[in-house]
């Protein structure tokens, strides 16, 4: 937990979107409704993290993370949680946002306890989908691979 809270306060520092000395800085965060980054955030407002950094979080909900990325571009809000994909492809495109990592968890597939797959080479012959953003879908060359 307290890794969570420090990563997300030094990705905003690192960002350059807050200052740690002077008046307040109010810094607007565009957080998925149902998102993890909302207990993440309160926590933050709670044991008062963002005030003692100089900090004024103000919070925006978004209905999902395509309602993020187009917040962050308009300038709506100052910071979201995204992905390297999408950042990547918006850098390629012109727009200059960063990515500062927040998670170490990259993705992962899941199966029941009792669940026949244990190993990778019990995918053989199976299906299986990538959950994500369209940026997030893998090209079909590797999907085709059974």
């Amino acid at each position: 937990m307290r890794y969570v809270l420090a990563t997300i306060l030094a990705g905003l520092i690192l960002a350059g979107t807050i200052a740690l000395a002077g008046a307040q800085e109010v810094l607007t965060v565009g957080v998925h409704e149902s998102g993890t980054v909302q207990w993440e955030i309160e926590t933050i407002k709670r044991l008062g993290l963002d005030a003692s950094h100089g900090v004024n979080l103000q919070i925006r909900p978004l209905a999902d993370s395509r309602a993020g990325q187009v917040a962050l571009l308009t300038g709506a809000v100052d910071v979201i949680l995204s992905d390297f994909v999408w950042v990547s492809s918006q850098r390629a495109a012109g727009n200059m946002v960063t990515m500062v990592p927040h998670s170490l968890a990259v993705g992962g597939l899941m199966v029941a306890a009792d669940s026949p797959i244990q190993t990778v080479v019990d995918l053989k012959g199976r299906t299986t989908a990538v959950a994500g953003s369209p940026d997030q879908v893998w090209p079909p060359s590797l999907c085709d691979r059974r």
